[in-house]
């Protein structure tokens, strides 16, 4: 449970990652057009819906910026407090270059900018890099529920066979060890195939 936990808190963060990735997008477009920062931010939530539907992560997080922008909250502290709240490293990253080039005027488009390539090339690596290792992926799968299936096998098919495994004390032993071998090896394996973008 805790690591399909954890699976789902990555797959999550990616997705706010890549719908923030296209806030910024349509934040960058209205600020060429003229408009103020704050907002390019209330009027972003009307591309992302078009591009990802109104049940994406980042319009609740957009809706949360708007109100509290109605409340004259500056926006350089929303946005570092969505950061934090997220954990994502590239909002975070933003919301403190944001934060300086407000107080020291400097090039907002700019800025968004690199922060738009900056995540765009992540992504693209990350996918690479999940496309080839997805054969490994499912690999590592096969082989870590296949010892289950052979006891299976054995215990229905080969009668006592596996009594001098289980029915004794050294016999349980050596099976204990070779479990704890056999999760360790999971584990391994699963840190080899978790690569970090």
């Amino acid at each position: 449970m805790k690591k399909y936990k954890e699976r789902l808190k990555n797959e999550r963060k990616e997705k706010l990652s890549k719908e923030f990735c296209d806030v910024l997008q349509s934040v960058k477009s209205s600020l060429a057009s003229g408009n103020s920062l704050e907002n390019a931010f209330r009027d972003s939530g009307r591309e992302l819906v078009m591009i990802h539907g109104r049940d994406c992560y980042m319009i609740k997080e957009l809706t949360n910026i708007v109100n509290q922008l109605s409340v004259n909250i500056p926006l350089e502290i929303i946005i570092e407090d969505f950061g934090k709240r997220s954990q994502i490293e590239d909002i975070q990253l933003f919301s403190e270059i944001l934060k300086y080039a407000k107080r020291s005027g400097g090039n907002i488009i700019g800025i968004i900018t690199k922060t738009i390539d900056t995540i765009n090339a992540k992504n693209n690596v990350k996918t690479d890099i999940d496309t080839m290792i997805s054969g490994k992926k499912y690999e590592q799968k096969i082989m870590n529920i296949m010892p289950f299936f052979i006891i299976v096998y054995l215990k229905m098919s080969g009668g006592t066979m596996l009594d001098p495994l289980y029915g004794n004390l050294i016999g349980i032993i050596v099976m204990t060890l070779c479990l704890l071998v056999y999760m360790a090896a999971i584990q391994l394996a699963a840190k080899i195939l978790d690569i970090e973008v």
